[in-house]
């Protein structure tokens, strides 16, 4: 039995000498450079480390921005007391605004409904660009019986002004066209009527924006998505 043991032995040796001479030299290298399976398991959270930290070169690709589509700037200006205080002054006191004062010669002869009235105008305003259209804005509190009435005039390219033209509360909802297009500067005043100044309205700030029509087409194309 032991001679059977040797002769498998033998056998068994030859055969393995006979299967490695028979595998050529570039098997032998795919078996040396093969990963193993510890190495496939971890090239996935490799490839996912590598992406995270490469450079990101491409930026977010932006649509083209006409500068027409940039929001205009506001050239609203914005009149208070000490605006007031600049201005003419007809049976008019500035307190904290513009009320009545109480100079009994100054009574109203084209409004009959009330004893006793006053005048703001304000300078001349040279607009720091032509417009087309005025917003309008009268903040005042009223105590008892008056009236407040707002008027405006405007001043052409050519340095004509127009005629006074009344602006009610409720057309200084919307923007105001001016008399010549693209005109360069306005000026305002403001009637107070009562029947004593103790009834006085006090206006306390008034605002004024000139607007060109491209800035108005513009507000109202947004407006309108």
């Amino acid at each position: 039995m032991r001679k059977s043991f040797v002769a498998i032995l033998f056998l068994a040796v030859i055969a393995g000498c006979f299967l490695l001479l028979k595998r050529s030299p570039g098997d032998l290298n795919e078996t040396a450079n093969s990963p193993s399976p510890a190495a496939f398991e971890n090239s996935g959270e490799h490839t996912a480390a590598t992406e995270l930290t490469r450079p990101r070169w491409n930026k977010p690709s932006r649509p083209d921005v006409s500068p027409n589509e940039v929001p205009p700037p506001s050239n609203a200006i914005l009149y208070g007391p000490a605006d007031f205080a600049r201005g003419e002054l007809q049976n008019i006191v500035v307190d904290d605004g513009i009320k009545l004062g109480d100079n009994a010669a100054f009574v109203p002869r084209s409004n009959p409904n009330f004893r006793l009235f006053g005048n703001f105008i304000s300078p001349e305003i040279d607009s720091s660009q032509p417009f087309d259209l005025l917003n309008l804005n009268l903040q005042a509190s009223a105590l008892g019986e008056n009236e407040v009435t707002f008027e405006i005039r405007t001043r052409s390219r050519d340095g004509f002004w127009s005629e006074w033209q009344e602006v009610s509360p409720e057309r200084m909802k919307e923007p105001l066209p001016v008399e010549s297009p693209k005109s360069t500067g306005w000026q305002f005043r403001v009637v107070l009527f009562a029947n004593d100044s103790a009834g006085s309205p006090k206006v306390e700030t008034i605002s004024v924006e000139p607007v060109s029509n491209s800035q108005q087409n513009f507000s109202a194309d947004n407006n309108a998505q």
